[in-house]
């Protein structure tokens, strides 16, 4: 399985962003082999540039920061799961990603909460 990683270098000891739009690079790991099979940077189109790499690379989730209103729809449009990890490292985070042990990104940075219940999220809000 491929998880991708919005981080602030090309290293697997490299920090998760504090922003999925901050973010320097999208390291895509392969958590079957812990190596990084793809190092994406940035190209400042404020994280959207992440987004078709995540969806071409057919990657389970992402382990990023706070992320803002365009990127999160487009990511949650493709089925991609959004993990916090920011500050962590990449190699600490995914393998938690993985085991389901990072907080879920539900919302998007300002957001009122988990809007669609088709899913368990840990917004605080029971599913309808």
């Amino acid at each position: 399985m491929y998880i991708g990683a919005i981080a602030d270098g090309k290293e697997k000891n490299a920090l998760i962003s504090e922003t999925f739009e901050g973010g320097k690079y999208l390291l895509v790991m392969d958590t079957v082999t812990g190596d990084v099979i793809k190092a994406i940077p940035s190209g400042n189109q404020g994280g959207m540039d992440f987004v078709q790499p995540l969806e071409e690379l057919d990657c389970e989730a992402v382990v990023c920061g706070t992320i803002q209103k365009e990127a999160f729809e487009a990511v949650a449009l493709a089925g991609i799961t959004r993990y916090y990890g920011a500050g962590e490292s990449v190699e600490k985070a995914v393998p938690m990603a993985e085991r389901n042990e990072l907080g879920l990104i539900c919302d998007f940075e300002g957001g009122t909460g988990c809007g669609d219940h088709d899913h368990q999220c840990e917004c605080g809000q029971d599913e309808e």
